[in-house]
């Protein structure tokens, strides 16, 4: 047996095929949660000052942002608040950022939301 074995984790996939199973590129760990949670999502015309409430189901959450379902489409690149309700003991959060895609899903449209990074102190 040899100590040099070659490994190769990713072969090379011919022009217009996809892998079966995509690599995972996410820096930070996904929880899966199922909560109701309040959005507050701002429109991307900036001389129409309407907002825009609506009710998500989250299905997911990180660090860097979350997946959820809404009842209505979200256009990417909206500008979007994530009020989270308190729970016990714990208080409420607020967390902030914008839509980097909305899906239609059979319950509504799946929405993913990068969250705006935070600046150290």
């Amino acid at each position: 047996m040899s100590n040099h074995a070659a490994l190769k984790l990713v072969k090379p996939t011919p022009a217009g095929r996809r892998d079966a199973i995509p690599l995972e590129r996410r820096g930070a760990r996904r929880y899966t949660l199922t909560d109701r949670v309040t959005s507050l999502q701002t429109n991307n015309d900036p001389t129409d000052q309407r907002n825009r409430i609506c009710s998500l189901q989250l299905c997911n959450i990180s660090d860097s942002g979350l997946g959820a379902i809404s009842p209505e489409p979200i256009e990417p690149n909206t500008r979007i608040a994530v009020f989270f309700p308190p729970h016990g003991p714990e208080q409420g959060f607020d967390r902030y950022g914008h839509v980097v895609r909305c899906t239609s899903h059979e319950c509504g449209h799946e929405i993913g939301i990068r969250f705006d990074t935070r600046h150290a102190a």
